[in-house]
């Protein structure tokens, strides 16, 4: 389901091959935060893959290697493998610390991985990575195998956690990453959903729209305008639009913070799709939306 996504992720010069090997195999764990590890894995693979390459992504069921599991236990292994640049020693030895970042400054903000640790760590599992350089990356997620593997059911609705709605929605994102992944989710759960990668172009996406938008979700730092001063540029011409923002520095919106006045209206990144449907449902209804 999400190849489609991931593909768009990865662009025209990196191919992709799947190969599922857990049919009917399930694990305990939030979706939408998996999916966000599968989309942080792969657009870390596409960023050693800079003048193209090849990703594989499988899944299989294994005996667990950890000595502290009972004997027999099983688990769910997620390999996502590039044949990128590679990574040295003392490069994997610090990829999962929080604000680690090879690329250049404005270029990420080193928490891809981290989130993904924290999101595999949460839900039992343990993640681990191969790599040399100039001979690519493998990244495998272990999670614990639950209950017997189940039959996948054919056609089924995809289901989501947290609150959906009809509204519609300007979403704010310069990290194409994010700006999918939040995008996918909000409009899975039934939002009309219009992005945008800048301040400027979602000035220009909402004079386009017939109605103002019911909400504006926008990331703080971003090059050019800001999405507080976005906030201020879209209430002149809407007073009573709410606005939340997505930011990893939300103590700008505390008492004495440069952006004071949006208190309470800052969503803490990373974050889960259900936290992320939850405080958007919230924020409309609390707008009467």
């Amino acid at each position: 389901r999400l190849e489609p996504m991931l593909q768009r992720l990865l662009g025209d010069d990196v191919s992709m091959r799947l190969v599922p090997g857990a049919p009917g195999a399930c694990v305990l764990a939030d979706e939408s935060q998996i999916e966000q590890v599968l989309m942080n894995l792969v657009v870390n693979a596409r960023d050693a893959m800079a003048g193209g390459g090849h990703l594989e992504i499988s899944t299989r069921v294994e005996p667990s290697a950890d000595s502290r599991a009972r004997p027999g236990a099983e688990v769910v292994r997620l390999r996502v493998s590039d044949n990128g640049s590679g990574m040295d020693e003392d490069t994997r030895a610090r990829i999962f610390e929080p604000f680690f970042t090879t690329k250049s400054p404005g270029q990420g903000t080193g928490l891809g991985l981290s989130t993904v640790l924290g999101i595999v760590k949460h839900a039992g599992g343990q993640v681990t990575v191969e790599s040399q350089p100039g001979h690519g990356a493998t990244f495998v997620v272990e999670l614990p195998l639950h209950g017997a593997p189940a039959v996948p059911a054919a056609a089924e609705p995809v289901t989501r956690p947290g609150p959906g709605g009809r509204e519609s929605l300007l979403v704010v994102e310069d990290d194409a990453l994010v700006r999918e992944y939040v995008r996918s989710c909000l409009a899975q759960a039934g939002y009309d959903v219009v992005t945008a990668a800048s301040g400027e172009l979602a000035l220009a996406a909402a004079g386009r729209l017939d109605a103002p938008p019911d909400l504006l979700l926008t990331d703080v730092t971003m090059p050019g305008m800001t999405g507080v001063e976005l906030a201020h540029r879209l209430r002149e011409r809407h007073p009573a639009l709410p606005i939340l923002f997505m930011s990893g520095y939300t103590r700008m919106f505390e008492p004495g913070g440069e952006a004071e006045e949006f208190a309470g209206q800052a969503l803490a990144k990373p974050f889960s799709g259900s936290e992320l449907l939850e405080r958007v449902r919230a924020a409309l209804d609390a707008a009467g939306a």
